[in-house]
């Protein structure tokens, strides 16, 4: 860098060193001075398509996506085979919630590189989120075919057989990712929710206790191990995940409610009356609070409560 300095200081207006320093900024993480050096290199040559895809990728780093949207449309302008700007706008898209907007850029990518990887997984999660499904298995299939060892596919490709409730499938896409991913236990909390949805709740124990021996303060495994207990008449036990969770999060209305009715399932019926208490002082229109609170006091036989 500090050469580049003197070379401009002899010669300000050279826009290839301007943009050699530019890449260096980059390269330093130096986001908001590699845009004004490529601001500079644009002001010397108004159709240097790299400096408008750095400039996008700078504010990419800084997640002002419309501004990388409108850099990325510079270079479009000046070259619309530019598959680098058609993958950056199409991420930006994504990111702004603006799916069919970047399915149609991806497309217009896909069209000029059919094998993009990238691509086709960016387009599958759009369409994932558009809830258009078998498209988006679709098409990360073709992902899956030129990348078998692909984890942010499968994920993706699983997730899409699980809303279709084809959970079985959706569990071996599970298993994949996390064979490649392993430190991302995203993948066993969703293939135990998969084999909840197949009434297969033991194998489910297991994904969730599996999270919870990897990362122990996960609120979230918890909660649905406890689920998975009140399925099997566990309640003692769900109680147990149930307070974990309310030492992580103490209003968690869910987790106040099932152990209020695990309680209810042992009889311990002042104890629920409690918890529910605390659940309708949270959500007052909590109409399962209400019905099974009232057949708490039925039970203790107050009937006039």
């Amino acid at each position: 860098l500090p050469f580049f300095n003197k070379a401009l200081a002899l010669k300000t207006n050279d826009d290839e060193i301007l943009y050699a320093k530019g890449d260096s900024l980059f390269c330093l993480e130096k986001y908001q001075e590699t845009i004004q050096c490529f601001d500079k290199v644009l002001s010397l040559d108004p159709s240097n398509i790299g400096a408008y895809i750095m400039k996008a990728e700078c504010f990419v780093k800084f997640e002002r996506c419309e501004e990388a949207i409108q850099s990325c449309d510079k270079a479009i302008s000046l070259d619309s085979d530019c598959t680098r700007a058609y993958q950056m706008k199409g991420v930006c898209l994504n990111h702004l919630d603006r799916y069919q907007d970047a399915i149609e850029c991806f497309g217009k990518l896909l069209s000029f590189e059919s094998e993009n990887i990238s691509a086709l997984c960016a387009k599958g999660e759009a369409l994932c989120l558009l809830e258009n499904y078998e498209e988006a298995i679709e098409c990360l299939d073709k992902a899956l075919a030129l990348n078998p060892e692909n984890p942010d596919a499968d994920r993706l490709k699983g997730i899409s057989l699980q809303k279709l409730n084809r959970d079985k499938e959706a569990i071996e896409c599970f298993d994949r990712a996390f064979c490649q991913d392993p430190d991302n236990i995203q993948y066993l909390h969703w293939k135990g929710n998969s084999f909840c949805k197949l009434g297969k709740y033991k194998e489910a124990l297991e994904c969730y206790n599996r999270i919870i021996s990897i990362k122990p303060d996960y609120s979230n495994a918890y909660g649905m191990k406890g689920s998975c207990l009140i399925k099997l008449q566990r309640y003692e036990e769900a109680i147990l995940c149930f307070d974990q969770v309310l030492s992580f999060e103490p209003n968690k209305v869910k987790a106040l409610f099932d152990k209020a009715d695990c309680l209810f399932h042992l009889e311990r019926y002042k104890e629920a009356i409690e918890y529910f208490d605390q659940v309708l002082y949270l959500n007052p229109d909590n109409i399962g609070a209400y019905g099974i609170k009232g057949n708490c006091f039925f039970n203790l036989q107050k009937y006039g409560e």
